[in-house]
């Protein structure tokens, strides 16, 4: 790295220092040492993989942030370029104008948000423990989460961000906070489709009255706003509106790529022959999932406690990308991080991280690697398990029926 990107990559690491003061683990002598250790090691462990290429960077991304470079920075935005949404792509037309190989700077922008991610995991542990040991570990839990550290510092995705912003918005719910909830929902989505897997959430949220239906208006106002800058630049709002449903044409080429969802379980070969069809059996098992979590909740209303809510956002960032056709290896990254909450805020449940994690490294491997070091069905196996388990957390979460619900208004 150069001086100007290491002092970008220290002052990232000094913002994170400064997440940690301000949650209090600087401020205690029991923990100064303990924290600045373990971020310490969390910044040093992305170092060795920050010069790492891989072709989603080589084809993709730095061709992006070149073509800005080529034709004005900012001003290009009013052009179609690529497939990722404006917000993302404010991002790369900035690096243009900055004296720093764009690599290490779009790597930077994801592990600054690695920070954003942790403090809201954390957050979400210290709501239902109430406990600050835990929440210090589960901050440094997610900055050293193997596919954290490969999403970002290796890859140069995203992911991060989207899912961040998936967490914040799903603690600002517990927490009350109607509009900040449907505000953060809409900043994930504005990011990356993937956060369709949370966002059937809402449905179970209005439905206990944690969100208010009439705040809804705040989802479609900020995501609007996200696209306006680009917008007023001249690019075409039809083009922003429609950039997912582009992407989503690109990637039905094949019913899985690297992830372990039930796709994985159709032996090598056939998968060319099913894809007529077999794309709409996962499509309703995705679909049935969703009502399923609504219909559980209608059912049980009386029962329904902030963790059966919390048991069923983890269950949907899981489930959908399980039963959903095209998934790639990166798509259970959300469920990654809820798992890794539901651990430390219900240790008995952590199996559903550790088989989480295993189905998601499997398909890093083989898309890092280029080989399988296993069957990707055998990924499926342990992501099918952790859906049991969180079904069972969350049918364990429900109060007894005579106890009064608290989200009746």
């Amino acid at each position: 790295m150069t001086i100007l990107s290491s002092i970008i990559f220290l002052a990232i690491f000094a913002a994170g220092c400064a997440v940690m003061y301000r949650e209090g683990f600087l401020k205690s002598g029991g923990y100064i040492a303990v924290s600045i250790f373990f971020l310490t090691l969390a910044f040093a462990v992305r170092i060795p993989v920050l010069d790492w290429r891989t072709g989603d960077y080589n084809d993709f991304l730095s061709v992006w942030v070149d073509y800005f470079r080529q034709n004005g920075g900012f001003a290009a935005l009013k052009d179609s370029i690529g497939n990722y949404n404006l917000p993302y792509l404010y991002f790369l037309a900035l690096f243009s104008y900055i004296p720093v190989d764009d690599l290490y700077l779009i790597k930077f922008l994801s592990i600054a948000f690695d920070l954003v991610l942790a403090w809201g995991v954390s957050r979400l542990v210290l709501f239902f423990t109430d406990s600050k040991p835990r929440q210090l570990a589960a901050f440094i839990a997610v900055m050293l989460m193997p596919t954290d550290v490969l999403n970002g510092a290796l890859w140069a995705q995203c992911d991060s961000i989207f899912a961040a912003f998936a967490v914040i918005s799903l603690y600002m719910a517990l927490c009350g906070k109607s509009r900040s909830a449907y505000a953060f929902a809409a900043l994930s989505l504005a990011f990356k489709v993937q956060a369709v897997f949370f966002l059937p959430l809402f449905g179970v949220l209005i439905l206990t009255g944690v969100v208010r239906l009439r705040d809804c208006w705040v989802f479609p106002a900020v995501f609007l706003a996200t696209l306006l800058p680009a917008v007023l630049l001249g690019h075409p709002l039809s083009d922003a509106l429609t950039v997912y449903f582009r992407q989503v044409e690109g990637a039905t080429y094949s019913l899985n790529l690297n992830s372990a969802s039930i796709y994985a379980l159709i032996p090598y070969g056939y998968d060319e022959l099913w894809l007529d069809y077999a794309q709409y059996i996962g499509i309703a098992l995705a679909l049935a999932l969703v009502y399923t979590t609504m219909f559980w909740t209608v059912a049980r209303y009386k029962s329904v406690t902030l963790d059966t809510l919390f048991g069923f956002g983890v269950l949907l960032a899981l489930g959908i990308p399980l039963f959903l056709p095209y998934m790639h290896e990166r798509y259970f990254f959300l469920a990654d991080a809820l798992t890794l909450a539901l651990a430390f805020a219900a240790p008995a449940y952590a199996p559903v991280f550790i088989l989480c994690q295993f189905g998601s490294l499997l398909g890093y491997f083989a898309y890092i690697r280029g080989y399988f070091i296993l069957p990707m069905f055998v990924g499926t196996a342990a992501m099918l398990a952790a859906f049991v388990f969180i079904c069972l957390y969350i049918h364990k979460s429900f109060q007894t029926p005579e106890l009064e619900c608290p989200y009746e208004q």
